[in-house]
């Protein structure tokens, strides 16, 4: 049974989940990196088939969904590392996964929200390698989204330039982030221990992928700054492939401010409006955009030099779609500069 709650599904409830355990899963998690070290493929099925059978005695509600969607993709993730298939060997895996991801309103899977929001800290952590360098991944993942999370909100509640001067500020814990990724996770590490936990699955005939860095609210921000008219390929199935992996509210927030300023990039409306006070603050911000993307850039170029031909990032991309993006957020610091000396 499915009990709603009244809230849309916002960062709060994958917070709230956070403190809950629905499947009484926190023993079998204190035991997963020991599990995972071992390739333990039969303790990983017999939680699964547990999960199945409490999911079926349960009451949900929409915050004890997202706890139980994260649970289960912890733990089909570390079989699928495994070499195991867990949709075509747990019975009733794929249907949990799809009415759990119904009942929230997401994609039936876990995302980069509940890799890192949704989670747990301190010894109840859900954590695949046991290792300290995940749980600072999973600490910066987590501050990263907190501080886009309130800027996504100040634009739909405050004007456009203390908006952005507000995101400006919040990019320097995205920054600091990436920059504590760099320092303390070598890519032999991430691509070797790390990466193999994020593969797709597919569900209901329909390829999701694992938690990834594409699916932060950067998607969100890239497009209602200049993205919403933007015709490259590349970046229309980047935006159509990660907007899927938002949350509700952060999905609700786009098109709150989309309609706010006419359902015009916010670029646009600052050049139609010649209002060059926030254009100022446009360029403080992409510049600022500019600072966490090379970083992010140089850290995926290093992890694709120790993987093998072929293989993409967790994101289901090359490093391509860093050098679109970076390009675009260029061009969108020209634009708002064009403004101030028009």
């Amino acid at each position: 049974m499915f009990t709603p709650e009244k809230e849309l599904v916002s960062l709060e409830i994958y917070q709230k989940a956070s403190r809950i355990d629905p499947l009484e899963l926190d023993d079998t998690f204190k035991l997963l990196p020991d599990i995972n070290r071992v390739a333990d493929t039969d303790a990983l099925l017999d939680a699964l088939n547990h999960s199945i059978i409490q999911l079926s005695s349960k009451t949900l509600t929409t915050t004890s969904s997202l706890a139980a969607l994260r649970d289960l993709d912890f733990l089909a993730s570390s079989y699928v590392r495994h070499g195991r298939n867990p949709i075509e060997e747990v019975v009733g895996l794929e249907e949990a996964f799809i009415e759990l991801g119904n009942n929230i309103g997401t994609v039936p899977r876990g995302t980069v929200a509940t890799y890192a929001l949704a989670n747990p800290t301190g010894e109840r952590e859900r954590n695949f390698t046991g290792d300290p360098e995940e749980t600072l991944f999973i600490e910066a993942v987590r501050n990263t989204s907190l501080a886009l999370e309130r800027s996504l909100k100040d634009f739909i509640h405050t004007d456009a330039p203390t908006a952005l001067k507000g995101f400006n500020n919040n990019l320097d814990v995205a920054i600091s982030s990436i920059v504590s990724v760099m320092r303390e996770l070598p890519p032999e590490y991430f691509t070797k221990e790390m990466r193999p936990y994020f593969e797709p699955l597919v569900i209901g005939g329909e390829k999701y992928l694992g938690a990834g860095g594409s699916q932060l609210q950067f998607v969100a921000f890239d497009y209602i700054l200049w993205g919403a008219t933007e015709t490259n390929e590349m970046y229309q199935k980047y935006l159509k492939e990660n907007y899927a992996y938002l949350t509700p509210s952060q999905k609700e927030s786009m098109t709150l401010i989309m309609e706010k300023y006419d359902s015009r990039p916010l670029l646009e409306h600052f050049a139609i409006s010649n209002d060059k006070v926030a254009a100022e603050a446009a360029i403080g911000a992409l510049r600022k955009m500019k600072k966490f993307r090379y970083p992010h850039r140089k850290l995926a170029q290093d992890n694709f030099k120790v993987r093998s031909p072929g293989q993409v990032g967790s994101g289901a991309y090359t490093t391509d779609i860093l050098d679109v993006l970076l390009e675009r957020t260029e061009m969108a610091v020209e634009v708002a500069e064009g403004i101030l000396t028009s």
